[in-house]
């Protein structure tokens, strides 16, 4: 299976080598929305709710809804950096804090390589 990203874990002075796979092994089923009188295909288009404009998808942004009329705009970098090849762990949470829709998807984290553990040392 092809790893989703690979980099390391950073703790503290402990960095782990690790490349993180998804550990769905569900299967995805693809349904065609059909009209049961001649079977043909049902577009899905992009329609601004209140003027009734078909939004091309340049004009369309993601957002990330927090209450009933905010939203924060969300891009791909923000969750998948580039030329991110770090995770840096700087505090730990209650599992009651987290959203089960955050959990919804799993990930697995394994080591490349049992000899990539790296401490560091402080210097004074």
């Amino acid at each position: 299976m092809k790893s989703l990203w690979k980099g390391n874990i950073n703790f503290g002075l402990i960095s782990i080598q690790v490349s993180l796979y998804s550990a769905y092994k569900g299967i995805d089923l693809h349904f065609k929305l059909l009209d049961s009188r001649d079977k043909s295909k049902i577009r899905y288009e992009k329609v601004n709710e209140h003027t009734g404009e078909e939004m091309p998808w340049e004009k369309i942004i993601k957002t990330y809804q927090i209450n009933n009329n905010q939203y924060i705009p969300v891009k791909h970098e923000q969750f998948f950096p580039k030329n991110s090849t770090n995770i840096d762990i700087e505090m730990f949470t209650n599992l009651n804090e987290i959203s089960p829709s955050l959990l919804a998807k799993e990930s697995e984290a394994k080591a490349s390589s049992p000899r990539k553990l790296t401490i560091f040392s402080r210097t004074k």
